[in-house]
């Protein structure tokens, strides 16, 4: 009786050590499992160069790479058709290890994943750039965050300004281009005075 009683315990003995081995065998595989989508420098190039060095994902970002200029996004958050104002948040980034870092990009899940959140984060921090478009104006105006300010700018109607604040929510923008609506018309007559 004491032979079976003790052959019972040692088997048991056996089964829960292998099932805790079992375990720790299963967490091994899954960090394995994980890290085996970590995303280098080389994949990613490798990447953009089998896709023409664009990329569109699921969320609908487009991002690129161009050589001599390093990773690029762009987001279209709205357009003419749905809203007064098409707005965009672009990213550039001089190299792909400061894409990776910049959006924390640990696999290529990440990739497929980033969206309006990740690009706004960008912007909060100073790396990312809205582009405003109001259908009347005709004319993209930019917001970028530096420092303890927001600087405005448009190319296309050589306008600048420096707002001694963060713009950091949607309606921000809207009511900077209402409070700055002559200075912005002004801008826009002249684009053309010069243009001809």
């Amino acid at each position: 009786m004491c032979k079976v009683l003790v052959t019972f315990l040692v088997l048991w003995a056996v089964i829960f050590y292998y099932c805790l081995n079992l375990d720790l065998f299963l967490k091994i595989i899954n960090q394995i499992w994980d890290n085996m989508d970590y995303l280098s420098e080389k994949d990613l190039s490798l990447f953009f160069e089998q896709n023409n060095n664009l990329y569109t994902n699921s969320t609908g970002m487009q991002i690129g790479l161009l050589a001599e200029w390093g990773v690029w996004t762009l987001l279209e958050v709205s357009n003419h058709e749905n809203s007064s104002m098409a707005v965009h948040i672009s990213t550039e980034e001089d190299s792909l290890q400061d894409f990776i870092v910049g959006f924390r990009i640990e696999g290529w899940r990440d990739i497929d994943q980033l969206d309006y959140n990740s690009s706004w984060m960008r912007y909060l921090n100073g790396s990312a750039t809205i582009t405003v478009n109001p259908m009347e104006l005709e004319a993209d105006i930019s917001f970028k965050i530096v420092k303890s300010k927001t600087i405005i700018f448009s190319m296309d109607m050589h306008f600048y300004d420096e707002y001694n604040k963060h713009l950091s929510m949607p309606d921000d923008f809207r009511k900077y281009i209402e409070e700055h609506e002559r200075r912005l018309w002004a801008a826009n007559e002249n684009r053309y005075r010069i243009s001809r």
